[in-house]
């Protein structure tokens, strides 16, 4: 569950199943979490919820007391830590390529293309895009991201099987701002969509 931005919402996160919260490090986003605020965000987290960072680079993501850095852009050696590769799927994109292409990342993140934002926009990958992103063997662990709601993963889980997903305005009240009813609905979605 990403966006978290206070520790009662990264709370109710574990509450639900979440395994991990993910704090935005973008200032330009209304979820944005200064490193500063992270201690007091983990504090409400049992040990085994991990903390995942959302950065445009690797620069930004070592300010943040997190366990996982998500990343737009990779750095060109293996970090410390583990890195998901967060990728804007626009139409162009050459999916063949891009599941083919040796990576550092421990996982790719694949989310709907904006041209504003770099998340939470509530935009879905088109379901023929999603199919070719998430069909076939993959050396590495794929998660889908983007306008992921209450209603709509449990189709999404069975269509795709993706090896985790991605939530943070499906879950909202208002941006940044959890309601933690839809928490509990989603993560209700996706275990019955697991059965």
């Amino acid at each position: 569950m990403c966006g978290i931005t206070n520790p009662a919402d990264a709370a109710a996160a574990a509450d639900v199943g979440a395994t991990s919260i993910g704090v935005i490090a973008f200032e330009s986003s209304p979820r944005f979490v200064s490193p500063s605020s992270i201690t007091e965000i983990r504090s409400a987290l049992p040990p085994w919820v991990s903390v995942t960072v959302v950065a445009p680079d690797m620069e930004i993501a070592a300010r943040y007391d997190a366990d996982v850095w998500q990343l737009y852009s990779l750095p060109s050696t293996p970090q410390l830590k583990p890195i998901i590769h967060a990728i804007r799927v626009d139409p162009d994109l050459d999916v063949v390529a891009l599941l083919e292409r040796p990576s550092i990342s421990k996982a790719l993140l694949f989310d709907a293309y904006h041209p504003h934002l770099m998340g939470g926009s509530g935009h879905r990958i088109s379901d023929s895009t999603a199919v070719r992103l998430f069909a076939g063997e993959c050396n590495i662990p794929r998660i889908l991201a983007g306008g992921l709601t209450p209603e709509n993963v449990s189709s999404a889980v069975r269509l795709l099987s993706p090896w985790g997903v991605d939530v943070s305005s499906g879950i909202e009240r208002t941006p940044g701002i959890k309601c933690h009813v839809k928490m509990k609905a989603f993560a209700d979605a996706v275990q019955n969509a697991q059965r």
